[in-house]
Order: C-alpha cells, then sequence, then structure tokens
C-alpha cells in the first residue's frame, strides 16, 4: 500500500496578499517544494473554495509554488528585494543616528577649555 499526500495549498495561496512572506509561509512553502518535487507517490494539493475542497495534481500545484516564490522574490537576490533594501537603510539611519548621539553625550561630558581645544 503506498502513502497519499494531501498538502493544503490555502496559506500558498492567499500568499499574495502580503508582497514579503512571514516565517510560516517560508516554511509552508519549503515543505510544498519537497513534497511535489521528491515525493515518488501520489502528492495532491488541496484548496477549500466556496464549491467545495478543490484537489490540485503535482503540475497544477507546482505553478503555485513557482508563482509564490517569483512573487515573493525568494528565488531573487537579496540586495534586489525593496523591503530588505529599505530594512537596510533604514538600519544604518538608526546606526549613524547612534553614534552621532553618542558623540554628541560623550561631547558634553568635557569641560569648556577641553571643548576648546578639540575645536
Amino acid at each position: 500500500m503506498t502513502d497519499h499526500i494531501a498538502f493544503d495549498l490555502t496559506r500558498l495561496f492567499i500568499g499574495p496578499i502580503t508582497t514579503t512572506p512571514r516565517g510560516i509561509d517560508r516554511v509552508d512553502l519549503g515543505y510544498a517544494r519537497h513534497f511535489f518535487e521528491q515525493r515518488n507517490g501520489d502528492c495532491v494539493g488541496v484548496l477549500p473554495t466556496l464549491w467545495g475542497i478543490r484537489w490540485f495534481n503535482r503540475d497544477r500545484s507546482m505553478n503555485v509554488i513557482n508563482f509564490i516564490e517569483d512573487f515573493w522574490g525568494e528565488t531573487h537576490e537579496a540586495h534586489t528585494d525593496p523591503a530588505y533594501v529599505w530594512v537596510r537603510a533604514r538600519q544604518a539611519r538608526n546606526l549613524a543616528c547612534r553614534s552621532e548621539s553618542a558623540r554628541l553625550r560623550q561631547g558634553s561630558r568635557l569641560t569648556g577649555s577641553e571643548r576648546a581645544t578639540r575645536r
């Protein structure tokens, strides 16, 4: 007797609601890719719809997986991801502000004559 896998595609189907995946979305995507690419037995994608539960063969399920990976930019280099670039720029600004604040705090501890000699 062969085991069959019915993989719930709901999370991947609603994935395009967000432009970047959450951690659980990446885990679900990884499991889906594993089962649909490496499973030798039967593997179908299952999706609840208004018309009842629908199942999709391996090829159609892989189309969903490939679309989501491309939509989320999971196959692209990190520096081409706008969300990643934004976060990095934000972190750089915060680090620059912190180091400037630390410099200013240290400067305020100097006496008047020490400040005058530093200028």
